[in-house]
Formats: C-alpha cells, sequence, structure tokens
C-alpha cells in the first residue's frame, strides 16, 4: 500500500495536481507527528517500508516568498513535544539498521532538543537510568555493545555524507578500524556523558593507543570541532556544559601523562590542541599542571608559544592568554632568547630542555597555582 500511495505522487506521475511525496510526508496530525515518526517507533513497520520512505526524505532547499533559502528535511520535522522521528526511535529502543537509515543524508537530528532540552540520545539513556552500567557488568556490557552499534552508524554516516559533499573521506575516523574511545573523543557531536563513562570503563587499553593519524584520544578530545547545532540557544547550552563532564577532562583524569605524549605526525601536544580549539579555561590549566613544560614548547604547526596562540583569531581569548602568562611570565624571556638564537638558524624554533633546565623549579610551582576560573 506504502508503494502505492508514494507511486502516485507527482514525482512518480508528473501530474501537477498529484501531491508530492514530501507533502505527504511533513503532513502533521493533531499531535503534531509526521507519518515519519510512527514509522520510527513502531516495530509493526517493516524495515524495507522505511527504507522506502527515506528515498524521499533527501533535505531539499527552495525560497520563500520573501526570497530567503529555507532547507527542508523531514528527519527533523517535530512533534508537539519537540522530538524528531529519531527521537522516538532511540526511546523506543530501534535496531541500528533503522537509526543508519534515519541519519542517512543528515546527522543533523543527533543534535536537536525536546521541549525538556533532551537530545535523541539522552532520551535513548533514559530507558536505563536505574541500572549502575560501570558496576553491573553482565548489564554493562550488553548495554555498551547496543551503544557502539548505534556510533557505528553514526561513524558510518558522518563519512559517507562528509565524502558526498566535499568529494573526500574528512575525519579522524578510520574505516577499518574500531576504535569506540577514539570516536567518541574526536567526534563532532556531543554525546551523553555515559557513553565515555562506558568507553572508558572497557576500552582502557585504548587510552594509550594512537590511531592512524598518530593521536591519542587526548589529542582527539582536546582538538575536536563541535557541529553547530540546528539552533543558537541548543548550541549555547551545549557550550555551557560544566567542565567536568567534557570528554577531555575524563580522558585527562584517566590517563594524566597523555599530556606529554605528542600527535605522531605533526607533534602537537594535546595543550596545542585545546588552546587552539579555545577549549575551556579548567581543561587548559589541567593540561599544564600534568605537564608544567608544555606551558614553554612552542606550537610545531603554528610556531607560536601557547600564550600566543591562545589570541589568534579571538579577541576574546585574550583573557586566556593573560592567564597563561600569570602562570609562568617567564615565558616571555624564554621566547626572547629562543628567537636570539635562530637567529642564524633555518630550522623552526623550538626551546630545547637546556632552557627549561635554567629556570628554577619555582616556575613550576607558579605555574600550578594557574587560575581555573577568569
Amino acid at each position: 500500500m506504502l508503494k502505492v500511495i508514494l507511486g502516485s505522487t507527482r514525482d512518480n506521475t508528473n501530474n501537477p495536481r498529484a501531491p508530492t511525496a514530501l507533502s505527504l510526508l511533513l503532513a502533521k496530525d493533531s499531535k503534531g507527528c509526521t507519518p515519519l515518526h510512527y514509522m520510527s517507533y513502531s516495530r509493526q513497520c517493516p524495515f524495507s517500508s522505511l527504507k522506502h520512505v527515506m528515498d524521499y526524505c533527501k533535505p531539499t532547499s527552495h525560497f520563500n516568498e520573501d526570497r530567503t533559502s529555507v532547507r527542508v528535511d523531514p528527519t527533523l520535522c517535530t512533534d508537539e513535544d519537540g522530538e524528531t522521528p529519531l527521537h522516538w526511535a532511540l526511546d523506543g529502543y530501534m535496531s541500528s539498521r533503522r537509526i543508519k537509515e534515519l541519519t542517512r543524508y543528515s546527522l543533523d537530528a543527533i543534535m536537536v532538543n525536546n521541549h525538556k532540552n533532551k537530545t535523541p540520545f539522552d532520551q535513548f539513556v533514559t530507558n536505563f537510568v536505574d541500572t549502575d552500567w560501570t558496576i553491573h557488568d553482565v548489564c554493562g556490557r550488553e548495554v555498551w555493545e547496543n551503544i557502539q552499534s548505534y556510533l557505528r552508524v553514526i561513524r558510518d554516516n558522518y563519512r559517507d555524507i562528509q565524502h558526498t559533499h566535499h568529494g573526500k573521506r574528512q575525519g579522524n575516523f578510520d574505516p577499518d578500524i574500531w576504535m569506540p574511545l577514539h570516536f567518541i573523543a574526536g567526534s563532532p557531536y556531543d554525546f551523553p556523558p555515559i557513553f565515555t563513562d562506558l568507553a572508558l570503563n572497557y576500552c582502557k587499553a585504548d587510552l594509550q593507543k594512537f590511531d592512524s593519524n598518530g593521536m591519542l584520544p587526548l589529542h582527539l578530545a582536546c582538538g575536536r570541532k563541535i557541529m553547530s547545532s540546528i539552533h543558537h540557544q541548543q548550541h549555547q547550552l551545549q557550550q555551557n556544559k560544566s567542565c567536568k563532564d567534557a570528554v577531555s577532562m575524563k580522558i585527562l583524569k584517566k590517563f594524566p601523562r597523555g599530556s606529554l605524549k605528542v600527535v605522531k605526525k605533526t607533534k602537537r601536544l594535546a595543550l596545542h590542541l585545546a588552546v587552539e580549539m579555545k577549549m575551556p579555561m579548567p581543561l587548559i590549566a589541567a593540561l599544564i599542571k600534568t605537564n608544567p613544560k608544555s606551558l614553554n614548547i612552542p606550537d610545531p604547526v603554528t610556531k607560536l608559544w601557547p600564550y600566543v596562540l591562545a589570541s589568534v583569531d579571538n579577541d576574546k581569548s585574550l583573557s586566556v592568554s593573560y592567564a597563561l602568562l600569570r602562570a609562568d611570565p617567564s615565558v616571555l624571556q624564554l621566547a626572547k632568547r629562543v628567537e636570539q638564537r635562530s637567529d642564524n638558524l633555518t630550522g623552526p624554533i623550538m626551546a630545547d630542555d637546556s632552557e627549561y633546565d635554567n629556570h628554577s623549579l619555582r616556575r613550576t610551582v607558579r605555574r600550578l597555582t594557574i587560575r581555573d576560573t577568569l
């Protein structure tokens, strides 16, 4: 029946009087639900039917009467509770292949908050609030396996979408090696904190493993770019989350020595990545406390000292630069000496261990008093 209905639309008959498939899929009932909402939640709906409907759900753009561009995406339609079809699917604990279909063309629905400020994956987590997954190992492993199946399809779709839009594979995700902790750490999308907790619990060994790009989970977490959410208010909500819940802070606490390791390809430290990405000051302070010397090491890529790198392309980050200088004002003298020494040299400007040895331990003590709040 579904194929008959969609087959009789204007898309397939070219009849100008017939409705378009998109208009049928965007039609809402009294509760604001579209057909895709019900198909996403119902286990009685065959997977083949959902797959067939998704063939008509590719996002499109058109101009309004005022000539402003409007993007239409059936997977982003919300009901009266502000929930997308993906909310319904994850709330119903649907299979990973259905989630893959719902995010086939766009992953934007992952970032949509309902009226209770819950994303689709937050909705999924509420089904298990009564279980401490990290203590009850049997239940925890089962849930972790299910979560991984979802994360895999998100990774695959993200890779395919980037390939479609940019003509090449993008991101730090190796298609042949599955490292869930690395994926969570480097993903442009925020996942519920319990995802990170489970990954750290069951994938502890991965904390010290480099991916195909020579990066540890800490490097990925400190250098990740957060995808802008659908609404600016949602983006602000994500940005204002406590740093204690940040992926990078959790990883650093589990593996502090990660701050001493450099990215194999670029030789950058986690501090360089965090400063460049304008990460919160508590994270930067924690990185310096675990690796005091990093404050005096120029970034191998930009050749800038951390306190200078913090101010690049963002006037608001000057406060971070000042905080770094307050932690160790002598870095200015060190930078000047290294610059003078390099006047007759052709290589990159770097400070060696002898420069650090010339500074007394008191600099380390001062550095450890860096302010966590500005």
